[in-house]
């Protein structure tokens, strides 16, 4: 069953996240998956804190109000 909130109410229960998926070859999602438990970070930590270092690479402006659990 659907809520109905106001704007106000939505803004805050809305995800500051958003889901993708992505299909990455087998030896490079083996690789890490070893990083994953030899560091205790998951593989899915690693992916993001990767993509967030590609962007910066790329010098690609991005604001970290919505740029969550990501690191600078």
């Amino acid at each position: 069953m659907k809520q109905n909130l106001s704007d106000g109410e939505a803004d805050l229960k809305a995800p500051k996240t958003v889901r993708t998926s992505v299909c990455i070859p087998r030896p490079d999602y083996e690789e890490l998956e070893r990083f994953s438990r030899k560091t205790t970070s998951s593989v899915a930590q690693i992916v993001r804190d990767a993509v967030h270092a590609y962007l910066l690479s790329r010098d690609i402006p991005h604001s970290d109000a919505d740029n969550n659990g990501a690191h600078s």
